[in-house]
Parts: C-alpha cells; sequence; structure tokens
C-alpha cells in the first residue's frame, strides 16, 4: 500500500509538471536569452539592454497555471497549445479571435457525436496564435507609444516597460509554439491508429520538454543557428506557418523517441532536433520583436467616431 502511495505521488508530481511549464524554465529562458543577445542596434537602447529581464519574463504565463488562481489559470490555458489536426478543412483561419470561435462553433454544429463535438471547443482546440499575435501587437503599440513620447519630449519610461513586458511575454507563446507537441492532438502519448507503435505513455511531454533539456541543452548548443532578425510581412499567417512547421515534426518526434532519443543523454539526433527547436524560437521570437519596432513607426489613421444613428421620429 505504501508503494502504492508513492507511486500516485510521483504520477501527480509529474503531471502537475506538465501543466505548469512549457518547454521548461530551463528552454523558455534560452529562448528568450538568446534572442535578445540578436537584437539589432538600430532597436531602443533600453530594449537592448533588457535581456536579464526578457529572460525572467519567458516563463511566467507558466506561472499562472496554479490552481490556486482558478481564474487566470482557466482563462489562459488554451493560450499554450493548438491542436492543428482538428482544423483541416476548415478553411484560412481569421485573423481575429471571436471570428475564430464563431467558426469553431459552426463546425461543432455538423457534428453529432457529444464527444467529438466537444473537440471543437476553443478550450480543447486552443487559442496559440491569438495569444502570441495579440501580444505582438501590443508589443506595436507599446512601441510606436514610446516613439510618441520620445517626439513629444516626455518620459518614455512607462513605455519602455509595457514593451518589455509584451516582448517577455511573447517570447514564451512563441517557444510553445516551436514545441511540437504543443501543435498537435497527439501532445502526449499516442492516441488513434498507431501503425508505429509510437509510445502511449503520459509522461513523454515533460520527459521531453523539460527534463530532457534541463538535463542536456545549454543557450550555446543554439545560439550559432540564429541569425539577425527579418521582417514578416504578415505575421498572422506566417505564425500560422510556423505552428504548421512544428506540427509536421510529430512523428519525426515519437520516432526519436522511440529511438531513446530523449532518455538520459539521448541520442546526438534526439539533441539536434531539440536544439533545432530552439533556435527556430529564438529566431522567429527575435524577428517578431524587430518587425514590431519597424512597424511601429508607421502612422496610425486618426481615430473617426462613428456618425450617431438618427431615433424614429415619434408618433403621434
Amino acid at each position: 500500500m505504501i508503494r502504492v502511495r508513492a507511486l500516485l505521488v510521483i504520477i501527480s508530481m509529474l503531471l502537475t509538471q506538465l501543466e505548469v511549464f512549457g518547454w521548461g524554465n530551463e528552454g523558455h529562458h534560452y529562448i528568450n536569452e538568446v534572442a535578445a543577445r540578436k537584437i539589432p542596434h538600430e532597436m531602443p537602447g533600453f530594449f537592448r539592454s533588457a535581456g536579464e529581464r526578457l529572460t525572467y519574463l519567458a516563463v511566467e504565463p507558466d506561472r499562472w497555471r496554479e490552481k490556486v488562481e482558478p481564474t487566470v489559470k482557466n482563462w489562459q490555458e488554451p493560450d499554450h497549445f493548438f491542436n492543428m489536426e482538428r482544423l483541416e478543412g476548415m478553411g484560412e483561419l481569421p485573423v481575429r479571435p471571436y471570428e475564430f470561435i464563431q467558426k469553431l462553433y459552426e463546425k461543432q454544429a455538423t457534428i453529432t457525436d457529444p464527444r467529438e463535438r466537444s473537440e471543437y471547443l476553443p478550450e480543447n482546440i486552443g487559442m496559440q496564435p491569438y495569444a502570441a499575435i495579440r501580444m505582438y501587437e501590443r508589443l506595436k503599440v507599446a512601441f510606436r507609444e514610446y516613439r510618441n513620447l520620445k517626439k513629444e519630449h516626455k518620459s518614455t519610461k512607462a513605455a519602455e516597460l509595457e514593451a518589455i513586458y509584451a516582448a517577455g511575454i511573447l517570447g514564451h507563446y512563441v517557444g510553445d509554439a516551436s514545441q511540437p507537441l504543443h501543435a498537435s492532438i497527439q501532445y502526449n502519448g499516442w492516441i488513434g491508429d498507431n501503425p508505429n507503435g509510437f509510445t502511449t505513455r503520459k509522461t513523454i511531454h515533460y520527459e521531453f520538454e523539460s527534463e530532457f533539456v534541463a538535463k542536456n541543452v545549454k543557450a550555446s548548443d543554439f545560439e550559432k543557428l540564429v541569425n539577425g532578425p527579418h521582417p514578416i510581412s504578415a505575421p498572422f499567417p506566417d505564425y500560422l506557418a510556423y505552428l504548421h512547421q512544428s506540427n509536421g515534426l510529430v512523428t519525426q518526434l515519437y520516432t526519436l523517441d522511440k529511438e531513446h532519443g530523449f532518455e538520459n543523454q539521448g541520442t546526438p539526433a534526439g539533441k539536434e532536433f531539440v536544439v533545432r527547436r530552439l533556435a527556430a524560437a529564438s529566431q522567429k521570437l527575435v524577428d517578431l520583436w524587430y518587425t514590431a519596432w519597424l512597424e511601429s513607426a508607421k502612422e496610425v489613421p486618426p481615430y473617426v467616431p462613428p456618425k450617431p444613428v438618427s431615433s424614429p421620429s415619434p408618433t403621434s
């Protein structure tokens, strides 16, 4: 009985750790840390010198996932994943999140099986790209406000703090999206038809992204793979393509797991896989930071209030 209880405690700890961490503290920190080292000199000095703060904020959304804060935990849980296989045949995804949610409910209306229908709830599909682009746009707004305040010879401190915060949180979501198990229904043990005999164990997610990275990977392992930033012409579709890339690597990840690629010290192929996914995240992150800075220089059309709607004339 004691051994059974001990086993249950261990399993509970593993599940809790899986729920709390994405790439694990180490992976998320490394992603933001490396991206911060690639910030170009044409971006403002306050941002270039914010590496420590940007690295700290990389894990912030995972700090919002404790059961003792149930409102924030429940609100933000879908922001970390996107079950892309469920979206096949649904066409182009809208950039506005509530239009996406409407699209999911329209899909639900075509499904009769209650269990399958529930898989298309927003909280079960995930809202990952919308969380990331929301923070990207907040960063762009903060940079724009920084520019405006500077032109007006006013203190820019508040805008600087907002920009660093948005950029750091953005790094978390960009990191989540580089992890193939965050972009798939196969997020923690293979489900459904399994002709390749992939593992069904419910610890693969944590073992891959947290244990293996903490023991075997450092930022220096992939920093050389990350280049200076390039502007992104259309952030939302570009980000969806980034998620598709991660989703396309799910089978390779499970194959490497089957070959013990992430067990203990793993294999060279296993470590190379992880290193390249971390590098992909850092590259995408610094590209988004840079794009937000460039886009913030563009003029915003002046606000035009809507015309009032005339009330109907009262009848006598």
